[in-house]
């Protein structure tokens, strides 16, 4: 597993850029490949929030732009990632 933190993604189609919190990449046959790594990598955005889990969408929707951008920039689909609450340690 390669675990990069603070990967800055941007779309430019959406308009949007920010920062990833951590991006944990797994070899995948499936996968895009990354300069500098052998073989093929999938990515899984991890964003993490103090508190514990909201209402309101913001911290999913924050994850899903992440996971867009992250489409954009390698060319893939990522169907999953993960939101972890410090204050619930889940």
């Amino acid at each position: 597993k390669l675990i990069l933190r603070g990967l800055r993604v941007f779309s430019p189609r959406l308009g949007v850029s920010g920062e990833c919190d951590v991006v944990e990449f797994t070899l995948d046959q499936n996968g895009v490949p990354l300069a500098g790594y052998e073989g093929n990598w999938q990515p899984y955005p991890v964003e993490y929030k103090r508190g514990t889990s909201k209402q309101m969408d913001a911290d999913r929707l924050q994850l899903c732009c992440q996971a867009m951008c992250l489409e954009e920039m390698l060319c893939c689909d990522i169907p999953s990632g993960a939101l972890f609450y410090g204050e619930s340690r889940r």
